[in-house]
């Protein structure tokens, strides 16, 4: 967590990020590792898929940060909720890699849904507003982007992508086509 803190902070002031080809689903399962103490102690099921593994350049730390961020933004939404599921979804198309987390929470107001990647705009009683913008700046960062696509009382669908590599080169570690 201290690590998390310190890259969150030298990411605020300089924009830095330091990129290195990562399997994406590694660092998803991180996060759930992170999270996974609150999803137990708040009976959150999980239910993750994929269609394929992706591989993308990116800076671990932060993109672990804006995984870490929508699941504990997905588990605070469904306080009270008898059914509480996030399912995270992994597609890739036209060399884009897109993360889906849906979840059964109380879902977000439609006339919020431009405000909440503003710095300090919370729709919450506790928090400061900026779990979102950061992870907007992130993905911008890594060439991608965040978005709700859905947002209503049976809950609240993001989608986040980022532009992939070529998964065969990031696991045998050289380029197929130059030989």
């Amino acid at each position: 967590m201290s690590s998390i803190i310190t890259n969150y902070d030298q990411f605020i002031k300089s924009g830095k990020i330091n990129r290195a080809d990562t399997d994406i689903m590694e660092v998803i399962q991180e996060a759930l590792v992170l999270t996974s103490i609150r999803i137990k102690e708040k009976n959150v099921i999980m239910d993750l898929s994929e269609q394929r593994r992706m591989a993308a350049s990116m800076d671990k730390d932060k993109m672990r940060q804006v995984f870490t961020n929508l699941i504990n933004n997905s588990i605070e939404a469904m306080e009270g909720k008898e059914r509480k599921v996030i399912k995270i979804t992994i597609f890739s198309k036209n060399n884009e890699g897109t993360i889906i987390f849906a979840d059964t929470g109380a879902g977000v107001a439609r006339e919020e849904w431009d405000r909440i990647f503003t710095p300090f705009h919370t729709t919450k009683d506790t928090g400061m507003g900026l779990g979102l913008s950061i992870s907007q700046r992130i993905l911008n960062s890594h060439g991608g982007y965040i978005e709700i696509l859905k947002s209503d009382a049976s809950g609240t669908e993001f989608k986040v992508s980022i532009p992939l590599i070529d998964y065969k080169t990031f696991v045998t570690g050289q380029d197929m086509d130059a030989k």
